[in-house]
């Protein structure tokens, strides 16, 4: 198998190669149907001006003008393919890099700075872990994978997506289908909205509707067509056109009633209809991928038909048909049809919308596990207390620049406290912890050379900020989180990760606050890093605590950093030694 990032970089120029192609057949094509054209105009003087050959030859420019013009689209199609193609193999070799940032969905809807970890690790926003590993292309994949990464999942959960995420991750040309299925869109369709609509109470329509409709307007046309050719007088058809908009409008209410909460456009629909097709189309093996297949099950076929019945109903509203839409009761005819829709599928829209949700998760996963060979799959603990990494890199760096550490924590030595000098990496640490233990329990593979992790709930404080329209300084921020913190891990087994715990306050509460906080944290089991400044929180009196730091080397004006933990407090500082060397007089 070729790995990344040689198999998409093969992809590109593949795609690139297609893209040439297509650019000269198009320009081939543009030529032929200018001449084409021209060639109608000749012949068409030829036969009116001149009458110098049958009107019959007006055929021949015109068929080939048409079936031109067809190949042509079929080549724009094409065309527009191999570009996408082209950026979504291009965004994957970015991945490589530091490059990727700025370029994909950063899952700005997501953020939540209640949450206990999110705002703290870069779950959401622009250079995120979301932005880095989302592959979705409608609203649940999004919201799925947002929820994976937001929450640990039980272990058997886990397990399963691991198996998942296996078998779709050397499938580059699935993914790429996947990717390229429908337009280039990404459905934003409300799947709460769509499953509340699809499972309402029916909305009644009299026994026989569809067929009293049909009669009415099939003896609306007869009318029509018999006044036409003189055997009946016009008042017959005004008669049955009367009663035809009385209809249509009698209905009215009804139709607004079934339309209701369908919101989605049929751009939407289009879209999930053509990803499901992608998915049947599919054949898995692995039990999740298995079973999300077979929710979809001819998904593909009922959305096409809710598609084109949304179509039908919009049309009404156009200003060009929508009279002679009254006129054929057309919207309530449409209306029975989609209540009949929902009758035969509603109770089934709800768990494709879920399936494709899941499905698109895993893809980000496996997408993701591809993009870093290196990585490997977590061996998860059923039960206990412990984290033990080997190799651990942070997931947003590039592989060729994380500098990769060991650390451990179990019940006997459950807390690391970190102290080094300002840049050292104390705080890339607690984040390539903490990322990696989210990536273990959403389902992918860490960024480690070995991983072995109990069920532990991440709890993160390290980018605490004031806020003006709360009253609230960074200080007090701090204490909230630190509560926060404090109840999780009386509630389930917590990871806690502190950055420069209290530096909000002088150095006797600092030592005081922060020595009465972590023993209460360890009092209920809790594991975790505290990183600090304050040499005096080195020498606290903790059960199981181990020290170890980061340094620097300050060498000719300049510091240099090999970003390497090690074991006992840090010596010195670097903070006067910084501040000379941008030039301040210290």
């Amino acid at each position: 198998m070729t790995t990344f990032p040689a198999a998409h970089q093969a992809k590109v120029a593949a795609w690139e190669s297609q893209a040439k192609q297509n650019q000269r057949l198009d320009e081939k094509l543009s030529n032929l149907r200018l001449v084409t054209a021209l060639a109608g105009v000749v012949v068409a003087w030829l036969v009116f001006s001149r009458q110098a050959i049958p009107f019959g030859a007006l055929v021949v420019p015109i068929g080939a003008f048409i079936a031109l013009a067809v190949k042509h689209e079929r080549v724009a199609r094409a065309q527009d393919r191999a570009k996408r193609a082209i950026a979504f193999h291009a965004a994957a070799v970015r991945r490589a890099s530091a490059e990727w940032i700025g370029h994909g969905n950063p899952g700005e809807r997501f953020r939540d700075s209640t949450h206990p970890y999110a705002e703290d690790l870069d779950l959401f926003g622009r250079g995120s872990l979301f932005e880095l590993i989302a592959r979705t292309r409608t609203a649940e994949g999004e919201s799925t994978l947002a929820d994976w990464l937001r929450t640990a999942a039980p272990l058997a959960e886990v397990q399963a997506r691991q198996v998942a995420v296996a078998e779709l991750a050397p499938r580059v040309d699935w993914r790429e289908t996947y990717a390229l299925a429908g337009d280039d869109y990404t459905s934003q369709v409300d799947s709460a909205s769509i499953a509340a609509w699809s499972t309402r109470p029916a909305v009644p329509f009299f026994g026989g509707a569809r067929l009293i409709f049909a009669g009415c307007v099939l003896l609306e046309i007869l009318a029509l067509v018999a006044w036409l050719f003189g055997y009946l007088p016009v008042h017959y058809f005004l008669l049955l056109a009367g009663g035809c908009l009385l209809l249509s409008f009698a209905f009215h209410a009804k139709v607004q009633q079934v339309s209701e909460g369908l919101h989605q456009s049929a751009k939407d629909l289009a879209l999930f209809g053509e990803l499901a097709q992608a998915v049947e189309k599919e054949r898995f093996q692995s039990p999740l991928l298995a079973a999300a297949h077979a929710q979809l099950a001819g998904a593909a076929r009922a959305v096409r038909e809710l598609e084109r019945l949304v179509e039908l109903l919009d049309s009404s509203r156009n200003q060009f048909f929508g009279v002679i839409a009254l006129l054929l009761i057309w919207a309530p005819q449409v209306a029975v049809g989609l209540e009949a829709w929902r009758r035969r599928y509603g109770r089934d829209a709800r768990q494709w919308i879920a399936a494709l949700g899941q499905i698109e998760a895993l893809l980000s996963l496996a997408a993701f596990a591809f993009e870093h060979p290196a990585a490997v799959a977590p061996a998860l603990l059923p039960s206990g207390k412990s984290f033990t990494g080997h190799g651990i890199a942070h997931p947003l760096l590039p592989a060729t620049e994380a500098v990769a550490n060991d650390a451990y924590l179990t019940q006997d030595e459950p807390i690391l406290i970190v102290s080094g000098s300002n840049m050292s990496g104390k705080s890339t640490l607690l984040r390539a912890i903490g990322l990696n233990t989210v990536l273990a329990w959403a389902g992918a593979p860490v960024c480690c050379a070995s991983l072995s992790v109990s069920p532990l709930q991440v709890a993160a404080s390290l980018r605490i900020v004031d806020s003006l329209g709360e009253g609230r300084s960074r200080f007090y921020a701090e204490i909230l989180r630190l509560r926060q913190i404090l109840t999780l891990s009386g509630q389930q087994p917590v990871l806690f990760l502190l950055d420069e715990v209290l530096s909000g306050t002088n150095s006797h509460d600092r030592r005081v606050g922060a020595e009465a906080i972590i023993r209460q944290l360890l009092s209920h089991g809790a594991l975790g890093l505290v990183t600090t400044h304050d040499l005096a929180l080195t020498s606290m009196a903790l059960p199981g605590a181990r020290n170890v730091h980061f340094a620097d080397d300050y060498v000719d004006g300049e510091l240099h950093f090999d970003y390497r933990m090690k074991q006992g407090p840090v010596q010195r500082s670097n903070a006067i030694p910084l501040m000379r060397s941008i030039g301040l007089d210290v």
